[in-house]
């Protein structure tokens, strides 16, 4: 398995594939960690986390279970194009809203929207390993696995020593990359 995992990064669409799978792993983790201490802990109390997590969780499942008609109705490059512009929108409100407990809300939209966005990568991302790769499924998925532990390791290994702009800035400009790559994926596809 491990050798077919490696074989299996010759394949195009599976190098285009790892910059989503990665930004999948490391979306999670943000939301885990990085927004909850920079935004909700320091800003508003540590006592309000959990009740701004079970709004992402709650967003996060009602869009996991309602993404597959949304994604037979739509198509998978909007709804792709969706969950990363909802990331991007959600980051640059970050980048430019000063924290305040009295703007409560905003704590809860942007969970909520960031739990939207995730209900879409989690199993579309997955879906998208066996839609392209049905001949190698377990090395595809062995690589979704590594790909997105990858990412969630990158947001605790690297992120402590980074100012938040500065790692805003670097996952928006790894969700467009993620996107474009996806979009060379279809267009690989359709051919």
């Amino acid at each position: 398995l491990l050798i077919a995992t490696v074989d299996h990064w010759k394949k195009p669409t599976q190098l285009l594939i790892i910059p989503m799978s990665t930004w999948l792993g490391m979306q999670e983790a943000f939301i885990g960690a990085d927004f909850t201490l920079a935004y909700i802990a320091c800003a508003w109390g540590v006592h309000n986390i959990g009740y701004v997590m079970t709004c992402f969780g709650v967003c996060a499942c009602i869009s996991s279970l309602l993404i597959g008609r949304v994604t037979y109705w739509v198509g998978r490059p909007v709804v792709f194009l969706t969950a990363g512009a909802i990331n991007v929108g959600c980051m640059v409100t970050m980048l430019t809203w000063l924290p305040s407990p009295d703007e409560f809300y905003v704590y809860f939209l942007i969970s909520g929207l960031w739990g939207v966005a995730d209900g879409v990568w989690s199993p579309q991302v997955k879906a998208l390993y066996g839609a392209i790769f049905p001949d190698t499924a377990e090395a595809a998925f062995t690589n979704a696995g590594l790909w997105i532990a990858l990412g969630f390791i990158l947001v605790y290994l690297v992120g402590g020593g980074m100012c938040m702009s500065l790692k805003l800035a670097i996952y928006i400009g790894i969700v467009i990359f993620s996107l474009v790559c996806y979009v060379l994926i279809e267009l690989i596809e359709r051919s």
